[in-house]
């Protein structure tokens, strides 16, 4: 067993501003889940610090309520799309031991939706932290079987 910041490295969300910022699109955390993200509805912003567009592969989990994991596919358009200051980009380093969409499936299952559930914080708006979510304990078999594993996901997903 690994833990997630093994394995990935984890960005926050941009915190936005009306105006006098650097202009970037934003994706809405509604339009994150399972079976995949809806580019439709993204909102033109500002944001306070240089943002770190998505990319195919980034694995997003939504950290407040229910947690909402997506994956960036082939379909992410080319613009600067930032997510906001409560969505994670995951990105994993190291793609030749470890598939981004393996990730996508594990932290959709209901064993990780219970762990990110247990380490949930906070009063009226629960969330997890980063550092537990680095420290997030991940299984992880090898490559051909984490191939197998996200193709049927996906399958199941369409």
């Amino acid at each position: 067993m690994y833990t997630l910041g093994e394995w990935v490295t984890i960005h926050n969300g941009i915190t936005t501003v009306k105006s006098g910022g650097i202009a970037c699109c934003l994706l809405l955390a509604k339009s994150i889940n399972a079976k995949g993200i809806d580019y439709s509805k993204l909102e033109n912003t500002f944001a306070t610090s240089r943002i770190k567009p998505l990319q195919r592969g980034d694995v997003l989990v939504v950290n407040r309520g229910r947690f909402s994991v997506g994956l960036v596919g082939d379909d992410v358009p080319d613009r600067d799309i930032a997510t906001p200051s409560f969505v994670f980009t995951l990105r994993v380093g190291d793609t030749a031991q470890v598939l981004p969409s393996y990730v996508h499936y594990y932290l959709n299952t209901r064993t990780a939706q219970n762990r990110m559930r247990a380490m949930q914080q906070g009063g009226g708006i629960r969330f997890i932290s980063k550092s537990d979510l680095i420290a997030m304990p991940i299984a992880l078999p090898d490559l051909p079987t984490q191939r197998r594993i996200a193709y049927l996901y996906n399958k199941v997903l369409q």
